[in-house]
C-alpha cells in the first residue's frame, strides 16, 4: 500500500477509534469550494473536515479537489452527498472520499440502498474501479482497495425526522451506520417546531437517539451552531459535533463590533 494512503487509512482508524472510546471529535462543514479554504481548515486542530454537495455547490469533480485539499492537510474528510443517490455515493468514495453523510435517512430498504452504494461483493454491488484516486489510480493492490472500501469507509446516516426517530431501533440494528448524525433543524422542521432546536419535544427525540445508538454501539452526531451547544451535545452524549461555520462567522463579526467601538472618534 502506499505511504499516503496508508496514513489516510491510519488516521482515519484513529478517528473511529476515538469515536467508539466516547472521546469527542470535532470538525466542521465546509460548502464552499474552495481547494484553499479546505486545506486551511485542514491545518487546524480540527478532526475532519465534511464537504457539503447537498447543500453547497460543489460538483463531482470539485469535490474530488477538496477531498485532495484536505488530504495534502492531513486530516480526515468525508463528503455529504445531495440525496441518497448510488451513483453519487460510489462517486464520491471513488473521489477519495474517506466516508459519506447520507441525508434523510429513515427506513432500513433506503440503509440497503447506501450498503449497496458503499460496499464491494459480496457485502454490497460498489463497482470496482481501481484506477480511480480511491485506488491511487491503480497503483493501490486490489486487496488492499477492497478492504480500504469495505473495512475502513465510513457511513454517516442523518436522523432527521420524525420518521426516522420512529424507526431508530430498527435502522441502528441494521448494521449499516458507523455514526448516526442528528440533524436538528430538519427535525424540528419535521416535528412542526421549526428553529427551535433546543425544544423540549425535540431534545426528547435526540435523548431517543442517543439512547438507542448507545445501545447498539454505534457513536452519535450532530451540528453545533455555538460553544456552549457544542458542549451540550457531548454532555448528552454526542461526541462528533460538527462546528457550524456560523461560529466563526459570528466571531468575526463580533470582533469587527468590538474595532469599530473601539476605534470610534470621542464626540
Amino acid at each position: 500500500m502506499s505511504e499516503t494512503i496508508q496514513q489516510k487509512r491510519q488516521r482515519l482508524k484513529a478517528f473511529r477509534d476515538q469515536l467508539k472510546a466516547g472521546r469527542p471529535q470535532l470538525g466542521c462543514f465546509s460548502a464552499l469550494p474552495s481547494p484553499g479554504f479546505v486545506e486551511a481548515l485542514g491545518h487546524s486542530t480540527l478532526d475532519f473536515i465534511i464537504i457539503d454537495t447537498e447543500h453547497g455547490p460543489a460538483s463531482i469533480e470539485t469535490a474530488e479537489t477538496l477531498l485532495r485539499a484536505a488530504d495534502a492537510a492531513g486530516t480526515n474528510s468525508f463528503v455529504r452527498v445531495p440525496a441518497n443517490r448510488p451513483d453519487m455515493i460510489s462517486a464520491m468514495l471513488d473521489c477519495g472520499a474517506a466516508g459519506v453523510m447520507v441525508p434523510m435517512v429513515e427506513t432500513v430498504e433506503q440503509l440497503d440502498i447506501v450498503r449497496d452504494a458503499m460496499r464491494f461483493a459480496p457485502t454490497g454491488r460498489r463497482g470496482v474501479a481501481p484506477n480511480t484516486r480511491a485506488g491511487a489510480y491503480g497503483f493501490l493492490p486490489m486487496a488492499d482497495f477492497m478492504a480500504w472500501g469495505n473495512e475502513d469507509t465510513v457511513m454517516i446516516g442523518q436522523i432527521e425526522t420524525v420518521r426516522a426517530v420512529e424507526n431508530v431501533e430498527a435502522l441502528l440494528a441494521h448494521g449499516v451506520f458507523d455514526v448516526a448524525f442528528i440533524g436538528t433543524n430538519d427535525l424540528s422542521t419535521s416535528m412542526g417546531l421549526p428553529g427551535q432546536v433546543s425544544h423540549p419535544d425535540v431534545m426528547k427525540a435526540v435523548d431517543k437517539v442517543v439512547a438507542t445508538a448507545a445501545k447498539h454501539d454505534i457513536p452519535v452526531g450532530s451540528v453545533a451552531v455555538s460553544i456552549e451547544m457544542a458542549n451540550d451535545w457531548v454532555q448528552r452524549g454526542v461526541n462528533m459535533v460538527t462546528l457550524s461555520s456560523m461560529i466563526g462567522f459570528r466571531a468575526y463579526d463580533q470582533q469587527a463590533a468590538e474595532v469599530r467601538k473601539t476605534a470610534a472618534p470621542a464626540p
